[in-house]
């Protein structure tokens, strides 16, 4: 059954309502939080009446019900992106482009290598940084540690 926590407009009193229950009209002005109003009957609303510590502990309650909710939502949205990213890193063409950039770069380093340059390590860590990420697609279990080129350019 839901319930709307209802106060007098100086908070001094709570009264926790049914939705489904209407009180019939008087002199005692109730207000929510989103700011809706109605004047009802005082007798009629005092068996709903409930005490200041009552009423922090249902709005903790409800919050921790909302955000638990939307902290599913969110956890759901990152599943699925995460589960489409996987299905995409994993496509063929795309392995196919990383096993032809590490043959690129080992070429490119073995080229430097027989013109004496620095930078053919480079080249060939980062060859060896792609080929681990196409032995982890194919064995999802395996981790993928260091390689890849360090941004240093010579």
């Amino acid at each position: 059954m839901n319930k709307t926590l209802w106060s007098t407009p100086d908070r001094a009193r709570c009264f926790l309502i049914p939705d489904d229950r209407e009180l019939p009209p008087g002199d005692l002005l109730l207000i929510t939080l989103t700011g809706k109003r109605q004047e009802v009957d005082p007798a009629a609303a005092a068996e709903f009446e409930i005490s200041r510590e009552e009423a922090k502990t249902w709005v903790q309650a409800e919050l921790k019900e909302v955000l638990g909710e939307v902290r599913g939502k969110i956890q759901g949205a990152l599943d699925e992106v995460r589960r489409k990213w996987e299905e995409k890193a994993a496509a063929p063409e795309n392995q196919e482009a990383r096993r032809s950039a590490a043959e690129t770069l080992e070429g490119l380093a073995a080229g430097l290598e027989r013109a004496g340059s620095a930078a053919a390590e480079k080249l060939r860590a980062a060859a060896q940084g792609l080929r681990r990420e196409e032995e982890a697609q194919d064995d999802p279990g395996a981790g993928t540690e260091g390689g890849g080129p360090d941004g240093d350019r010579s």
